[in-house]
């Protein structure tokens, strides 16, 4: 449920969780609350990018952002960089531990 206070500071596509009882759980500061999109729009593309460099996909991202207070108040480039990582290991299909995992029956077939 948005809030009129969100549509006021320009947070329209963020989701704004309430208690039921009018309070709100979302950041007040507006700084905040861009920084958690600008972390959730690196999260989607990691997450649709498996194969990408995870320095691209932070740097394809940044890109949009032009306010210099929310780029200070992002998390350190090391953190960022490790939960790109992260998301991508979750939609990268597992390696295979034997010869036996591997569909080789595609690759190799007998011409006749």
């Amino acid at each position: 449920m948005l809030c009129k206070m969100c549509n006021k500071c320009g947070l329209r596509k963020l989701r704004i969780l309430t208690d039921g009882r009018g309070n709100h759980l979302h950041p007040p500061n507006v700084t905040e609350a861009r920084v958690r999109q600008v972390l959730n729009g690196i999260r989607r593309r990691a997450g649709g990018n498996p194969t990408e460099s995870p320095g691209s996909v932070v740097r394809q991202e940044l890109a949009g952002v032009h306010n210099e207070q929310i780029i200070v108040s992002l998390p350190q480039r090391n953190a960022v960089i490790r939960m790109v990582s992260y998301q991508q290991k979750l939609n990268r299909p597992p390696l295979p531990q034997s010869i036996r995992e591997i569909d080789t029956v595609d690759w190799y077939s007998l011409k006749q």
